[in-house]
């Protein structure tokens, strides 16, 4: 069998030899949710003790509520809550609605949980009736709509219920959990100028204590930030805005406790403080925003550093503190792209970028070939060693490698799911979707398994044997609107290749095969069997699935050993001294044998000859040869006795010429022994002047202290007569 895949393939998802071991994306268990109405807006948490929590808002009085529910009714002909906890063997542990009275409304925003398992369910409610305990001014239900946060135990026991609210729209945009516990929570509001303005419970320690109420009426207009603790008390709130909208589109929490905001805004007179970012490229309309969870201070507001019409749809904050975001372009040719970006064309493009801790841009990695409309970045994830990445694709642009789970969209609108590693090498992806519509929603990892969750129109959806749910409910848009939720997972394994022979020698055919046995292989794009030949040093891609649908990828640099370098050369030494001859070995050099019996890379000699060497490995053995001449080294010279510094560049300096000289050193006296002369570093010799002026004809003494190349010193006296 021989593997055929496009150019076009490969240029996209090239997975083959990026990283060693991968895992790969199997899926694991998928299920749908919901009843005989209209489900929509699902979220997923994934708690450190391993427990899955699944929210939904929904219209079906028959949703998957338990008998031992804390709210076994919906009470509502509207929309209500829905909360699941799901064990390990993916049964549902609990499930209760989450509802008012019989005018109330909930739509589902969040849901988080903490250390102990405690769960949050937070979204933005209507109406009254829902169980809502209030402490002053926070708490208190003022307007149409209001943030809500109903806590819950691991047991679904309910624990308290609490509201945001002003007396217009108070909407619930996105949370976080810190790692003290404490929700930080952030939304817009709309409100009405028909009505006197009745605001939020302001915190003393905000930011900004007043609202812009000057911007276009039932239209969101100012944001607020907030956070509470894990009993439910008001930490901190605040407005934040300018003179148009703002929403907060995300919100990331890094190791220390500094919390992040993504903000999109239309305000021209946001205030900038501590901008933290490289000055360049800037969108006033998407800002970040740091808080200090110590002491609620903010860090900075800043505009951030990407092209003006470019939209952010994530931010988020990895484990070593750097910052990623996720965003849509027109135009990728206005970034510096790093080299495994995937680009097939067209200037529109999905966006991933990454900053170092200090919030210095390292790098951008661009996936294009399609246009502005037809993908859609929805959501990033990180984990410690990749980048989990969601996307929303409706005309079917995209694609994965040969082997994905799903290779194709299967209908209009399909989820697609990229693992990448930090230094953007793609670990996999794969689309998940039916025949219809499939609205991808979230994506969250937990040890090796990828959790997606989403809407979907697809009555043939994946469906396991043990899903919460086997059937789909003909809903109200003439076809089944379902929670779908999906898990991927294949275990990480340590794939060794074997050779047929220890001594890969340069020229022999060895063997190449794989430590356990898959069900297929594909070496080096081509070959489909269990084993593969090679004869000289080659770069080893494999890809191998196992039994389970679970492919892995394997590349590996073979190098075979060549004959090592052996140049022969002569060489000299000074009599009365010594050399040292040195072999430089390279890589394909493991022994060597000098014909004095040395095993050394360097040998001493002071006698002349021949001095031969073996080099050699398990595999070639060489010889070379250094022939070793000895020269006289003692220094020869003449001194001079007369001299005629006249000018006439013959014989107008004083010197001592010979070979072999080292250094000299030259004092000149006259006839009453004062010095009139002193060589300085680097002069020949005397000219035959005493400062600035020529001397006269007469006998004068000279001091000379040589040196020659083997370090021996000479002294001598005498007398030079200057002549004119």
């Amino acid at each position: 069998m021989k593997l055929v895949i496009s150019a076009k393939l490969t240029a996209l998802i090239l997975f083959i030899g990026m990283v060693f071991p991968i895992m790969a994306q199997q899926l694991l268990w998928s299920t749908v949710t919901g009843g005989s109405g209209i489900e929509s807006f699902p979220d997923i948490s994934l708690s450190k003790k391993g427990s899955l929590f699944i929210a939904y808002t929904t219209s079906s009085v028959d949703s998957i509520v338990t008998v031992d529910a804390a709210f076994p009714q919906k009470k509502t002909p509207f929309s209500a809550g829905v909360l699941a906890k799901l064990n390990a063997d993916k049964k549902v542990a609990w499930a209760t609605y989450f509802t008012g009275d019989s005018l109330s409304n909930f739509n589902v925003v969040k849901v988080l949980s903490d250390q102990q398992d405690g769960v949050y369910l937070l979204g933005t409610s209507q109406g009254t009736g829902f169980p809502i305990s209030n402490d002053g001014n926070w708490g208190v239900l003022k307007g149409r709509a209001e943030t809500c946060i109903a806590k819950f135990d691991t047991n679904g026991i309910f624990l308290w219920a609490k509201c945001l609210s002003s007396n217009g729209f108070d909407l619930l945009y996105n949370a976080q959990i810190d790692n003290a516990g404490d929700i930080w929570f952030a939304g817009s509001i709309e409100y009405s100028t028909s009505v006197p303005f009745v605001g939020l419970p302001i915190t003393a320690n905000a930011y900004q204590a007043l609202p812009n109420l000057n911007n276009v009426p039932n239209a969101p207009d100012e944001m607020f930030l907030a956070c509470i603790s894990k009993d439910g008390a008001l930490l901190y709130c605040s407005y934040f805005g300018g003179d148009g909208f703002e929403e907060p589109r995300d919100i990331s929490i890094d190791s220390k406790n500094t919390v992040y905001f993504l903000v999109a805004t239309s305000s021209n007179n946001i205030d900038i403080k501590n901008n933290p970012f490289e000055l360049g490229k800037r969108n006033d309309n998407f800002y970040a925003i740091s808080i200090n969870k110590a002491d609620f201070k903010l860090n900075f507001v800043a505009p951030l550093p990407i092209e003006a019409n470019d939209v952010i749809t994530s931010l988020k904050i990895d484990n070593n503190s750097k910052m990623h975001f996720l965003l849509r372009t027109d135009d990728i040719t206005k970034y510096t792209l790093n080299k495994n970006s995937i680009l097939l064309g067209g200037k529109a493009g999905v966006l991933l970028q990454s900053y170092s801790t200090s919030f210095k841009l390292e790098d951008t990695w661009a996936l294009s070939g399609f246009a502005r409309n037809e993908v859609f970045p929805l959501e990033l994830e990180t984990n410690d060693s990749s980048l989990m990445v969601l996307l929303s694709d409706n005309k079917n642009k995209l694609q994965t490698n040969p082997f994905s789970f799903q290779r194709l969209n299967n209908g209009l609108i399909d989820a697609f799911i990229l693992s990448i590693n930090y230094d953007f090498t793609i670990k996999w992806a794969t689309f998940l979707g039916k025949s219809n519509n499939d609205f991808p929603r979230a994506i969250k990892q937990q040890g090796e398994t990828i959790w997606v969750t989403g809407n979907t129109y697809s009555e043939d959806f994946y469906l396991s044997n043990n899903a919460i749910k086997r059937n789909f409910n003909n809903g109200q848009n003439n076809g089944s609107n379902e929670v779908f939720l999906s898990a991927f997972n294949c275990a990480s394994r340590q794939i060794m290749i074997n050779k047929s022979d220890d001594k890969l020698c340069f020229g022999n055919l060895v063997t190449l095969s794989v430590s356990q046995p898959f069900a297929f292989y594909n070496w080096n794009n081509a070959i489909n069997s269990d084993t593969f030949s090679i004869s000289s040093d080659s770069m080893i891609s494999l890809q191998v699935i196992d039994s389970f649908g679970c492919i892995y990828f394997l590349k590996e640099k073979v190098a075979f050993l060549q004959p090592p370098i052996a140049i022969s050369y002569d060489t000299t030494f000074c009599n009365k001294r010594n050399v040292v001859l040195t072999y430089l070995p390279n890589d394909n050099t493991t022994n060597i044998i000098w014909n004095t019996g040395s095993r050394s890379n360097s040998i001493q000699v002071n006698n002349a000859g021949k001095y031969k060497a073996l080099v050699f490995n398990p595999c070639f053995t060489d010889s070379f040869e250094i022939n070793v001449a000895e020269i006289d080294c003692n220094g020869k010279y003449f001194v001079p006795n007369a001299f005629t510094p006249n000018g006439d560049e013959v014989n107008d300096l004083f010197e001592i010429k010979g070979i072999n000289i080292q250094s000299r050193t030259m004092q000149i006296y006259n006839r009453w022994g004062e010095l009139i002369f002193t060589a300085n570093p680097g002069e020949m010799g005397w000219n035959g002047f005493f400062g600035n002026k020529p001397v006269q004809s007469d006998i004068y003494i000279y001091v000379l202290q040589i040196t020659d190349t083997l370090g021996e010193q000479s002294y001598l006296k005498g007398t030079v007569q200057v002549l004119k």
